[in-house]
């Protein structure tokens, strides 16, 4: 079951009701329901924390265990108990879950203080993922913007091969990410095609949510100098794994190697350290790194 959600994630389609989650004081809440999902249609909002699932207490059987059970096969219903600040009484939604799909990048292009820049926010290192971030470029490129925001904001990584890449958009050749192997040799991965973007100014927005594919670009633009980091320290995963699939459907995850940024750090269980730290209060209304991202881009 494991195995197929995981596969389910990276390809950014799967049977469940369309909503963002995140754990907020050990509570499953709600981030925002997707647009033209069976969550919105439903009725959930952003902010709902979502306490019971088909009668069980969600606060009892866990975060992730909540979203296993939130999902399920497209047709099927899931009966929710939704508390929202605004009622005194608890919420109970059904939801028929439909299939979902999730592109992993989206992006637009704005204009702040008469300078035009792409903000572009990347969910996941999935299977969409290079192409949807080929047509954000081709999109800055076409917008002659001045400054690309890059969100990896709890995205928890996913292909290797994919964030080099990306960073690969921003950077003027030379090493994105090196391995090292369990006998010591290391094998560098170099950019793998000309840059996109050199000069326009890079904000890349971070925090404990973004790990491993999200570190390996993060890491590089920082290490190179190329990008300032925004955000909160990340989480810490300096590991490369393969997966390998049985023949029950189940799967064996294997750490094959570590990876360094291009200044031989290793970041694994540390995580790397912003340039502009800002930790984010959910008390407070809005998005203070985005905002401070803007500021930045702001500057002459």
């Amino acid at each position: 079951d494991e195995n197929k959600r995981f596969k389910d994630d990276i390809s950014g389609a799967f049977d469940g009701i369309g909503v963002e989650l995140t754990s907020v004081n050990d509570l499953p809440t709600v981030i925002a329901p997707l647009s033209g999902s069976p969550a919105e249609k439903a009725g959930i909002k952003a902010q709902d924390i979502i306490s019971e699932v088909d009668g069980t207490k969600t606060s009892e059987i866990g975060f992730e265990e909540t979203v296993n059970r939130i999902r399920g096969e497209k047709g099927t219903s899931v009966k929710l108990k939704i508390i929202r600040a605004t009622e005194t009484e608890a919420i109970e939604i059904s939801v028929v879950r439909e299939n979902i799909k999730v592109d992993s990048v989206t992006y637009e292009t704005k204009d702040i203080g008469g300078k035009k820049y792409i903000y572009i926010n990347v969910r996941q290192f999935g299977d969409d993922t290079e192409s949807l971030f080929n047509k954000a470029m081709e999109e800055a490129k076409d917008q002659k913007v001045s400054s690309v925001i890059l969100d990896l904001r709890n995205n928890p990584g996913g292909y290797l091969e994919t964030a080099v890449d990306m960073a690969s958009n921003f950077l003027d050749g030379g090493v994105v990410v090196s391995e090292v192997d369990k006998d010591g040799k290391q094998k560098e991965f170099k950019t793998t095609k000309k840059a996109s973007l050199t000069e326009e100014k890079l904000i890349v927005l971070v925090n404990g949510g973004s790990a491993s594919a999200s570190e390996i670009v993060s890491g590089a633009l920082k290490d190179r100098g190329r990008a300032t980091i925004v955000g909160s320290k990340t989480f810490g995963k300096g590991s490369v794994q393969v997966m390998e699939n049985l023949s029950d459907g189940s799967a064996v995850k294997v750490t094959i190697a570590k990876w360094l940024t291009p200044k031989g750090s290793h970041i694994d269980k540390i995580g790397i350290s912003p340039d502009i730290e800002i930790t984010d209060d959910d008390k407070v209304d809005g998005d203070e790194s985005l905002d401070r991202a803007l500021q930045e881009i702001s500057k002459k």
